[in-house]
């Protein structure tokens, strides 16, 4: 069992946040999981660092693995902006010319390895700056403190929410000060470390794939560096910790903009920024982080490609352009993650935060039969119509072939691996409003929580659902 202490604790209800005619209510996970585009964002500056733009897409040349790929998709932002390109390559439908576009930031806060003065100098700046989220941004909130992620905010652009949602943020404990009085062990450090890892790539999985820009401002304390034990006798660079990280941004299209609120820099989390095309921010510019990120994504260059079949390899991407006198800042690589991994890393998301608002899933558990440390437990799911791809197999009878994966958490936060299993669904007649699905799945005695995946691979439709696997008297 993958050892992983993480509470999801919901401030807000996940789609419950106040939304007006300002705003589009978001779901945390995208409906169809099916679309395979690889976005590059792209910054271009001339030799005294200022923005190019209205270059035209023969300019570029993209590099995955050092082969060049097909530029599917160009779109250009400028000053905000989606501006036309007038270029025989395809546009984004969401990159209407003469359009706002809108930016996703994602804020991350780091309460374990922070002092709360440091930390709360920089949350109540980011408040201060709250009145450049524009009216087709978004931001959402989650704090970490070692054991659990908080939910301060889901998305939303109603600055008065946000800035509840800050000031509840400052009013949490720092425990940097606590766990350095502690003087951990190398052993504890990685512990401490993988953990905080995990927690930044579960709510980037987590709020999978909002519209626009997609920004991560995390807001970090003094990470453990250097050299740490791996469980296996052996040690492993902090730094191939933070490659997961940054792995994990690229693959989700997330530009990362560590923000320094330690005491000994952040020359760690520095590659997190280099690696997806953002940048750490340091000392003073912590009391502009808000400033620096929206000035810094306002112009730049959208590229779009479709990968092949992924076959969970990390692939490296490079652009170049035709002169020599620019330079370019852009994402160093991606995940080329198989449809499967996808789905995966969807149901244990799906377990941290909960189904969006795709998820039409319901679930009827049967009586347990204990066998030892596990359990089988009877299921029942219903499924509307409408997420189910039948065949029609002669003599008025229909057949859909569905995967599910499911997957437990324990009291202690720790979950199971995903595990799959196909389920066949055969209908007489006509189809029902909710189709039921019988299965069964085996546990472990210690599972509390349990998430469902239901995918339909002939649609792409994915649903959703948590449940407890306590009775109702033991919780």
């Amino acid at each position: 069992m993958t050892r992983f202490i993480l509470a999801i604790v919901l401030v807000f209800a996940l789609l419950g946040s106040p939304c007006t005619a300002r705003e589009e209510p978001v779901p945390l996970f995208d409906e169809m999981v099916d679309v395979r585009v690889i976005n590059v964002e792209v910054v271009v500056t001339d030799g005294s660092g200022q923005r190019v733009v209205g270059l035209p897409p023969s300019t570029f040349e993209l590099l995955v693995d050092g082969s060049p790929v097909t530029i599917e998709y160009f779109s250009e932002t400028r000053d905000g902006h989606a501006v036309a390109s007038g270029a025989e390559v395809w546009q984004l439908p969401a990159l209407e010319a003469d359009v706002e576009v809108g930016r996703s930031i994602l804020v991350f806060i780091d309460d374990f390895f922070t002092v709360a003065a440091r930390r709360d100098r920089a949350l109540d700046a980011l408040r201060d700056q709250l009145s450049l989220v524009g009216p087709r941004d978004r931001m959402a909130i989650v704090a970490y403190d070692g054991t659990r992620l908080d939910m301060l905010s889901t998305w939303t652009s109603e600055l008065n929410v946000l800035e509840r949602a800050l000031e509840a943020a400052v009013e949490r404990e720092a425990q940097g000060l606590k766990r350095r009085l502690k003087a951990p062990s190398g052993e504890e450090d990685a512990e401490h470390l993988d953990q905080a890892v995990d927690a930044v790539v579960s709510t980037l999985q987590g709020f999978a794939r909002p519209p626009g820009r997609k920004i991560l401002l995390l807001y970090a304390g003094t990470w453990p560096a250097g050299a740490l034990p791996d469980g296996r006798g052996s040690f492993t660079s902090a730094e191939a910790r933070i490659d997961r990280l940054a792995a994990a941004a690229n693959r989700l299209g997330y530009t990362v903009y560590p923000v320094d609120v330690g005491d000994r820099g952040l020359s760690l989390l520095t590659a997190a920024g280099e690696q997806t095309g953002g940048s750490a921010l340091y000392r003073r510019q912590r009391a502009v982080a808000l400033e620096n990120v929206t000035d810094d994504t306002r112009s730049y260059y959208l590229l779009g490609f479709s990968p092949t079949d992924g076959e969970n390899a990390q692939r490296t991407i490079e652009v170049m352009v035709d002169d020599p006198g620019l330079e370019v800042r852009t994402r160093r690589g991606f995940d080329d993650f198989s449809r499967d991994s996808e789905l995966d890393m969807r149901a244990l998301s799906t377990l941290l935060f909960g189904g969006g608002r795709a998820s039409g899933l319901g679930v009827e558990l049967g009586e347990a039969t204990p066998m030892e440390d596990l359990v089988t437990v009877p299921l029942t799911l219903t499924v509307p119509k409408d997420v189910v791809s039948f065949l029609d197999q002669g003599a008025g009878q229909k057949a859909a072939d569905l995967d599910l994966r499911t997957v437990t958490r324990d009291v202690e936060g720790a979950h199971s691996d995903v595990e799959r299993q196909s389920v066949r669904v055969v209908i007489d007649g006509a189809i029902p409003t909710t189709v039921e699905v019988a299965t069964s799945v085996t546990v472990s005695r210690e599972a509390r929580d349990m998430a469902l995946t239901l995918h339909d691979p002939l649609s792409g439709r994915v649903i959703d659902a948590v449940v407890s696997l306590v009775p109702e008297e033991g919780r």
